[in-house]
């Protein structure tokens, strides 16, 4: 009888640059999405003591970079993306991509090199079909969130249509 298998690896999604443990064997269930996932797709969060998949980073990012914007529908999307929106946010907020890549040792920084490629697409007048009010310091954070849905090549179809949309504005 065959074991449990890591969802991000059936759906062949690209693994972490820094992996931990074995390929497809899981560590543990995503505390966002409840799938099992290996140390090639998921990590444990020290700020939320539970485990977390590579899919579910771009929501996280999203969800911290969104918080503090006028509370509009994209932005409620956003939010109900990410599940543990429910908790208090100085819980799960990510503050800035020094905090992620603390909270995600296994992106490793040179991951994000050539963020500030992505960032600078992203224009006030983009951002206000989307968005109302997004700090320029959480520009960032989207960049970081359409880095991973690209270079981890997360599919499409199986993003919500908040994360297309993001992605959509950094083309």
């Amino acid at each position: 009888m065959p074991g449990a298998a890591c969802q991000a690896c059936a759906a062949k999604i690209s693994a972490l640059p820094k992996p931990s443990g074995n390929i497809n064997e899981p560590l543990g269930t995503c505390q966002n999405c409840h799938s099992l996932t290996c140390g090639h797709h998921g990590h444990r969060d020290p700020n939320v003591p539970e485990f977390m998949c590579v899919e579910c980073d771009p929501n996280l990012l999203a969800a911290s970079a969104v918080l503090k914007t006028t509370a509009d529908d994209f932005t409620r999307s956003v939010l109900a993306g990410y599940h543990l929106a429910s908790l208090p946010s100085d819980i799960w907020r990510v503050k800035d991509l020094a905090d992620f890549l603390r909270r995600r040792p296994g992106y490793g920084e040179e991951f994000f090199v050539g963020i500030s490629r992505v960032d600078r697409y992203l224009s006030p007048t983009r951002l206000a079909g989307l968005f109302q009010d997004v700090p320029a310091t959480n520009v960032e954070l989207l960049g970081a969130a359409v880095l991973i849905l690209r270079r981890l090549e997360l599919p499409l179809e199986r993003l919500p249509r908040h994360l297309v949309q993001i992605r959509d504005l950094f083309q």
